[in-house]
């Protein structure tokens, strides 16, 4: 479903599918508008501009291949989303540390989804469900640089 809302008519521009591009080779990278108008803007020697990164954007994050951050509770980042649809159906862990970005897909959230639905009458909005806090690499090296300073 992704590939089908990667190639929709309407928005299938050169523009586009350099910005799609750029955004699956550094999937694991979120961007601010700036940075991505400024590096593909050196990539394509100024055939893209900072109004069209806009539009696309706006379009992407419409359609589910973008998903849209806060960064420290003000800034505004973006991510692609490899999974598409998909990312409509589960929890979202993002690191606040490198972020990364992991796609729950376990039986307990859901079962946690459920739980509030039926207890607390209260449906979550699975795509916009997203956990902060540090994966396994940013925990161990916030627990090693925290018993090094111990140790001083």
């Amino acid at each position: 479903m992704a590939e089908d809302k990667e190639n929709r008519k309407e928005y299938n521009t050169e523009q586009r599918k350099m910005l799609l591009g750029f955004l699956k080779e550094n999937c694991d990278r979120e961007f601010s508008v700036d940075t991505l108008a400024r590096e593909l803007g050196e990539i394509s020697g100024g055939k893209i501009g900072k109004s069209t990164v806009y539009r696309q954007v706006k379009e992407l994050c419409r359609c589910g291949l973008l998903r849209r951050f806060r960064k420290d509770g003000k800034k505004v980042v973006y991510q692609f989303m490899k999974h598409g649809d998909d990312c409509c159906n589960h929890f979202h862990l993002k690191c606040t540390g490198c972020g990364c970005l992991v796609h729950l897909e376990c039986s307990d959230a859901e079962n946690l989804a459920k739980h509030i639905k039926e207890k607390h009458n209260f449906n979550l909005d699975l795509s916009k469900t997203v956990l902060y806090g540090l994966c396994k690499e940013c925990l161990n090296k916030s627990e090693n640089k925290t018993g090094k300073e111990e140790e001083i």
